[in-house]
């Protein structure tokens, strides 16, 4: 279970609760962890997938940006605009 998740669990559960057992002897953050398995590997699959994504977009936007149009003069590398 990721870091995030456990802190907006115990977010929402009163301190006085966090503590507490049932009768199997579990915690909440145990009861979450359990129940919500699928979930997080749901999640960190989705993660991964859309990070290879938004890599490829950001490796080609980033020259772009800083690209100046018209390009360089082969022999001097000076800037040259079109007219």
């Amino acid at each position: 279970m990721t870091e995030y998740m456990l802190q907006e669990v115990e977010q929402m559960i009163p301190p006085q609760y966090r503590r507490r057992k049932n009768g199997a002897g579990e915690t909440p953050q145990d009861l979450f962890s359990q129940k919500h398995t699928a979930l997080v590997t749901k999640g960190e699959s989705w993660m991964k997938n859309y990070m290879l994504v938004a890599t490829l977009i950001a490796t080609i936007v980033f020259p772009a940006a800083f690209t100046l149009p018209g390009g360089y003069k082969q022999n001097t590398g000076i800037p040259f605009f079109p007219q």
